[in-house]
């Protein structure tokens, strides 16, 4: 949709939300909301399934790519959605899209946080062990480092170590996990991913 714009030359101004979302039954939910974006003013929430934007159907991602196409960064745009079974409507304006989403969420989030939208897995503290934060998955996204691992919901772990190369574009950590699927074995991983997932909107 944007070629006939790009041949005219120069950059072509994108919109952006600044959620990364995952197709659900009703819709799209919302998986991770960088601080700060429009979505985070907005009072969006992860959990939320998308159902609308402009009053337009949306249950795809490429839906809600197609949609922001249409409009500029400034613009203010109705959104619809689904909160813990009620619907919900708000205004969300839109700004200009960051060339690398992810690396707003590094500058502006806590690393816990980013083993969402980095790996596709959420979790919570489960206690210290001497000094080591100990963490417990709750939720793996399908199609994510994680998932592709074989880490599963209820995997206790801690996490070694991080890097982040923003020039090489990618994101490493190292965890120590028991997985439940080899049997509660102690292992040490590493998951990586790219700066760049298609997830964000």
């Amino acid at each position: 949709d944007i070629v006939p714009a790009l041949f005219k030359g120069g950059e072509v101004p994108l919109p952006w939300v600044g959620a990364m979302g995952v197709p659900s039954r009703n819709g799209l939910e919302i998986m991770y909301i960088v601080p700060g974006s429009p979505a985070y003013r907005a009072g969006l929430e992860p959990g939320d399934i998308i159902t609308h934007v402009a009053d337009r159907e949306t249950l795809h991602l490429r839906d809600i790519h197609r949609h922001l196409l249409d409009l500029s960064p400034d613009s203010l745009v109705g959104f619809r959605w689904i909160r813990q079974g009620k619907e919900m409507d708000g205004l969300i304006k839109l700004e200009l899209r960051p060339n690398r989403p992810l690396e707003k969420a590094i500058e502006r989030d806590i690393r816990e946080n980013l083993l969402v939208p980095l790996y596709g897995m959420r979790a919570e503290k489960s206690g210290m062990a001497g000094f080591e934060q100990n963490y417990i998955i709750t939720r793996i996204y399908s199609g994510f480092t994680a998932d592709e691992t074989g880490l599963s919901p209820n995997d206790p772990f801690s996490i070694r170590d991080w890097t982040i190369e923003e020039d090489k574009g990618y994101a490493a950590v190292r965890i120590r996990v028991k997985k439940r699927k080899a049997g509660f074995i102690e292992s040490v991983i590493q998951l990586a991913a790219y700066l760049e997932p298609a997830n964000f909107f």
